[in-house]
């Protein structure tokens, strides 16, 4: 999946004659999740987009089951950002090549896995490697995050509710070398639990949005 001048694969579809393995469409997305929507991928490669996933909710702060959207990335490459701002009720992205940043914001993030044998692995650097977040880690389910994946946690003010951040009222656990700058606090709630346990050589570190001693330049300022 990539954009409609990409000659890299399937040849000058748009006729241009011109080798633009590079270009990527500016304005558009590969894929735009929206409510009651299912996006299932596999060993699937996303890039040269504006968005390789993008997903938003016309009533981003009323959860409806009875429309349920899911999103499942598993075994694949994403070189263009992923964009989720709104109820997605099901997120299951397991071992993914991730160069580029990432926003899962007003939702579940339990399903973004960042650590052990299924963690996803953000290879690039900077603000490639930045993970935006806010919502709920619910009552009954972990979210670890470890040095490993290369990720950059950022708690973010909630897109489109106007809510303060990420809300653990399950269990966060920061592992070894894990980062979090924070724009916005994160909330532990209603018997939730946050973990962080480093070394001696490899602490968490948990900073400022504008600190680039650790895990380099997250809020591309320069």
């Amino acid at each position: 999946m990539t954009a409609f001048a990409d000659d890299s694969v399937g040849g000058d579809t748009n006729g241009d004659g011109a080798a633009t393995s590079g270009a990527s469409n500016p304005a558009g997305g590969l894929v735009e999740l929206g409510r009651g929507g299912t996006s299932r991928m596999v060993h699937t490669e996303m890039r040269h987009a504006h968005e390789a996933i993008e997903a938003r909710d016309s009533f981003p702060c009323r959860f409806d089951a009875a429309t349920p959207t899911s999103l499942s990335v598993v075994d694949s490459t994403i070189a263009s950002p992923i964009d989720i701002c709104g109820q997605v009720t099901s997120i299951d992205l397991r071992r993914n090549e991730i160069s580029a940043s990432a926003r899962f914001n007003s939702t579940d993030i339990a399903g973004l896995d960042l650590s052990g044998a299924d963690s996803n692995t953000f290879t690039g650097e900077g603000t490639a490697r930045r993970v935006r977040v806010a919502g709920e880690i619910p009552s009954g389910e972990t979210w670890r995050v470890d040095g490993a994946s290369r990720a950059v946690i950022v708690p973010e003010s909630q897109c489109v509710c106007g809510g303060s951040g990420l809300y653990v009222s399950g269990t966060m656990e920061l592992g070894v070398g894990a980062i979090v700058k924070a724009e916005r606090s994160i909330g532990v709630f209603d018997g939730g639990s946050l973990d962080a346990a480093g070394s001696a050589l490899d602490p968490v570190t948990m900073t400022a949005f504008a600190d680039d001693s650790v895990g380099g330049d997250t809020n591309g300022d320069g």
